[in-house]
């Protein structure tokens, strides 16, 4: 009614989608249009840069060297090098119970869980986040466990063993959202 200019306002929320152009740093223009009367309106771009976590998993023993029946102490740091949080979060170690005969968690950070399960040929060490835990962009989170080495060991002997990492881009599961894995 009457003649006064109207402002209507919309906001909307949207998801970034996962398809292989979204990658950390890619900017996506958006750009509004309305049609009134037959007329069409653009609004000016408006830039959204896109941002992704990036997992990194180092891990260290110490002692680096040990003998049947002796103890070492297991680090696990996992690494944010990404642009965003990462979520729900796991770093899983499948520790070799032909080598070791024990693994035990030792410290886990706040908002993380510690397990040790058995799974064929080793013991299962994982950390999982809790929910709404993230590892923030340039953040670290530490783990460490002790295990135990075989009484049969025999020496000298080398073992390789690797641990895995992976998180989300968002918080719980949500059709769509990207995982990321880091070694």
């Amino acid at each position: 009614e009457g003649t006064a200019d109207n402002v209507i306002r919309v906001t909307l929320d949207a998801r970034v989608t996962d398809v292989t152009g979204n990658t950390s740093g890619h900017v996506l223009a958006n750009t509004a249009r309305v049609v009134v009367s037959g007329t069409q309106f653009n609004s000016s771009p408006v830039n959204l840069t896109v941002v992704i976590p990036a997992l990194s998993l180092t891990k260290t023993f110490s002692p680096e060297e040990a003998a049947a029946n002796d103890s070492t102490t297991v680090t696990l740091e996992l690494t944010n090098t990404g642009t965003s949080a990462a979520y729900d979060s796991t770093v899983i170690d499948l520790v070799d119970d032909t080598v070791f005969s024990a693994v035990v968690p030792l410290s886990t950070p706040a908002g993380w869980n510690a397990a040790v399960t058995p799974v064929t040929g080793a013991h299962r060490l994982s950390f999982s986040a809790q929910p709404g835990v993230g590892v923030a962009p340039g953040a670290s989170v530490t783990f460490t466990a002790t295990a135990t080495i075989a009484s049969d060991v025999a020496a000298p002997a080398s073992h390789l063993n690797s641990a895995d990492a992976t998180g989300t881009t968002l918080e719980g599961a949500v059709p769509g959202e990207r995982t990321v894995t880091g070694d």
